[in-house]
């Protein structure tokens, strides 16, 4: 009776210590059960469990403390553990993310320590990038930590690389990465360190002037479409002007260009032509809508080839707020563009005017990147909105954009 007592005191400060997240002392707690011939499964799940996590939190203290040996034992001790516990609610793929980042790390300091510059300049842009894909991952602050941690180490140890070509070509690399990632800053930050690094080579001008464009774009709630990547060629010089102007913005959501609210309907194309033009804009052409919708793949729909019925707001019952469907994304991140309202253009066809993307109660042929309808451009429909395009700025008239009132 007593043993039992005891048994389950240990038990209940074991859980308590687990509740509240110190979970080496909650596993010490458990081993000690286990050991004593307490509990079961169940009490094998909880051991487990907070094994795992007690072993990321090791992990994620040694590398703080800039121990990346200590950080390597504790990630492969929680790989050990994940592999022998298949099914388990962990996440397998980051562990072992993390875990090459670790090594990377480790592995660029011996290389350092034998004065191998290229091994090490090699290992540590592949820390900066996973560090980089991991954080643009990750929705886990815990985990984005262990991330920041590992692309601060990797960035220090970088900057004491010395410059050429060769450490150009990396810090393109890590630029291109953020980009990919949506870290603007990051790709601005390695853009700017390989045109020292190498300032023959025109590529981090390219990508500093795609920023200059898509940071234009966003002050306003619009993404910056484009057929166009920024390695092959950006900026003002004559042979990327073209390239450029067929460039634009686009709202991110249906007008007002706000999510969460319902988009403005039963406005005339001409009524929707000037609210554009108050905000320094203008109705997107019909193949700047397109091209916005399907990506440079030409889906058929803005999230894919195949349709979907529940992705979007189609065979639907009513208008809904902008930007509530999230799977109903672009590949250039526009939301909102099958179903919902059907959007004005500036598209004629005679004395109509093409509207786009069907609205709400469409189906399948009616809801594609590719559907119109001609609608008279002086009446209005409770089924008709609108989405605003903007063109780049011009070469020496980068004046700031007007901000959409919030």
């Amino acid at each position: 009776m007593i043993r039992k007592a005891k048994l389950r005191q240990i038990e209940k400060l074991a859980d308590d210590e687990y509740r509240a997240g110190r979970w080496a002392a909650a596993l010490e707690g458990y081993d000690a059960l286990m050991d004593q011939g307490g509990g079961g499964s169940r009490l094998k799940a909880r051991r487990d469990d907070a094994a795992y996590r007690a072993g990321l939190k090791a992990a994620e203290l040694a590398a703080a403390d800039d121990d990346w040996g200590g950080a390597v034992k504790a990630l492969e001790e929680v790989s050990a553990l994940v592999a022998a516990a298949a099914g388990r609610d962990w996440e397998p793929d980051r562990v072992e993310r993390d875990l090459e980042i670790a090594q990377s790390i480790r592995e660029a300091d011996i290389a350092r320590a034998g004065e191998d510059e290229a091994s090490e300049r090699e290992l540590l842009f592949k820390a900066l990038r996973l560090s980089v894909e991991g954080a643009a991952e990750s929705d886990v602050p815990a985990r984005r930590n262990f991330d920041e941690l590992g692309r601060a180490a990797a960035e220090v140890r970088l900057a004491r690389i010395s410059a050429g070509p060769e450490a150009s070509r990396e810090a393109l690399s890590a630029s291109r990465a953020a980009l990919d990632a949506g870290e603007l800053d990051g790709a601005e930050r390695w853009a700017l360190e390989a045109r020292e690094r190498w300032p023959d080579d025109s590529e981090p001008d390219a990508i500093l002037a795609y920023l200059t464009d898509r940071r234009f774009c966003e002050d306003v709630g619009m993404a910056l479409v484009s057929r166009h990547a920024p390695r092959e060629g950006w900026g003002r010089r004559p042979e990327h002007v073209e390239r450029r102007r067929a460039s634009f913005c686009i709202d991110r959501y249906e007008y007002p260009g706000r999510p969460g609210e319902l988009p403005v309907t039963g406005v005339s194309a001409v009524e929707a032509a000037a609210m554009c033009a108050k905000r320094g804009g203008r109705l997107c052409a019909l193949r700047e809508w397109r091209l916005a919708c399907g990506g440079l793949e030409d889906l058929a729909y803005p999230y894919g080839k195949k349709y979907g019925w529940d992705t979007c707001n189609t065979e639907g019952a009513a208008l809904a707020p902008s930007g509530s469907r999230p799977d109903c994304r672009s590949p250039f991140g526009v939301y909102d563009m099958s179903g919902n309202v059907a959007e004005w253009t500036a598209e004629l066809a005679g004395e109509a005017q093409l509207v786009a993307g069907g609205d709400w109660s469409g189906r399948e042929a009616f809801t594609r990147c590719d559907t119109t309808a001609h609608f008279n451009p002086g009446l209005t429909s409770p089924r008709v909105g609108l989405r605003c395009c903007r063109s780049l700025p011009e070469a020496g008239n980068d004046e700031p954009p007007r901000r959409q009132a919030r």
